[in-house]
């Protein structure tokens, strides 16, 4: 199977759609509408993700910060 960046160059000179390449079908409109509504839901679920992520580094980072603080003054 061809990789992703020959699929784009073959649909391209072809004039079709790399799905149609593949031999899918393309969904319908209410399909899409609801594709689109769910990417957008799991965008959002991402983005709070990501943010959690960074707090909980963040939270790490402090935390190392200190433990090395207090390891110092028990010296």
């Amino acid at each position: 199977m061809p990789d992703a960046d020959l699929l784009e160059k073959m649909a391209e000179l072809l004039e079709v759609d790399v799905n149609t390449l593949l031999g899918a079908s393309l969904p319908s409109e209410s399909q899409r509408n609801s594709l689109d509504e769910i990417a957008k839901q799991l965008a959002v679920i991402n983005e709070r993700g990501a943010s959690n992520i960074n707090k909980r580094r963040m939270i790490n980072s402090y935390d190392h910060i200190g433990t090395v603080i207090q390891s110092q003054y028990e010296r």
